[in-house]
């Protein structure tokens, strides 16, 4: 029987829109398989085990190919970003380095709120509410550069109605004397849920000003609502 069936090729990492921190150590993790004739090539940019390249800043690809010994060819492609870190005015804005860098939380019922429950890339997020009458925040304070822009990645899944408002999460920049500066977004449990959605926020009328940047949620008091956050930049 002629064999026209390709190798199955299995890429985890890097994974396909993962973000990495410049110079970051991520091993390639891949494998080819192919039941019929056996496989003959299986190889990527490095081999898997080996360290992907996360020397220059920007979008990279990352494509093993595979050969069985009947010929067939195979190829998967994954797409990933290299995050130049050092120019991010946000400390620890993926929260990699866990909780207690850059980051200061306050709950009110006292839960842990960088954690590695569902992160958006990498291992840690920030995870704010998701059970009732809740009040959770991270903050930091930032300088905000030249032109800047703030972006960040967010989740929302609730058990609450679709088409009613009633839990959010609110960005905002407050001064130092605690005085609300700006209201950058509100997102709550009406919105789009079960995702992961970027945001950016212009802040170059804020140029130069030393504020606290907040992600707040709140809930009510029944049909809880999760926010995550992760990715957070201010450039």
């Amino acid at each position: 029987m002629l064999d026209r069936v390709a190798p199955a090729i299995t890429l985890t990492t890097p994974g396909d829109g993962a973000v990495y921190v410049l110079n970051q150590a991520v091993t390639a993790d891949y494998t080819c398989a192919d039941a019929t004739a056996g496989v003959s090539v299986c190889a990527g940019p490095v081999a898997s085990g080996s360290n992907v390249d996360t020397g220059t800043p920007g979008d990279q690809t990352f494509t093993v190919g595979a050969t069985d010994q009947a010929g067939n060819l195979a190829e998967v492609s994954h797409t990933y970003t290299v995050a130049d870190a050092s120019a991010n005015a946000v400390v620890n804005g993926d929260f990699e380095a866990g909780p207690g860098v850059g980051w200061t939380e306050f709950s009110l019922r006292r839960r842990d709120l960088i954690t590695t429950d569902l992160p958006h890339a990498g291992s840690y997020g920030a995870h704010l509410c998701g059970t009732n009458r809740c009040l959770d925040l991270v903050q930091q304070s930032i300088t905000i550069p030249a032109g800047g822009q703030l972006s960040y990645w967010w989740y929302m899944t609730s058990q609450d109605s679709a088409s009613h408002p009633r839990d959010l999460m609110a960005v905002a920049l407050y001064r130092h004397n605690g005085h609300l500066l700006a209201l950058l977004r509100v997102h709550t449990n009406a919105g789009t849920r079960d995702t992961w959605q970027q945001a950016t926020v212009d802040l170059a009328q804020w140029d130069g000003q030393d504020v606290t940047l907040i992600f707040l949620a709140t809930s009510n008091a029944s049909k809880p609502t999760h926010f995550y956050v992760d990715d957070v930049r201010v450039e």
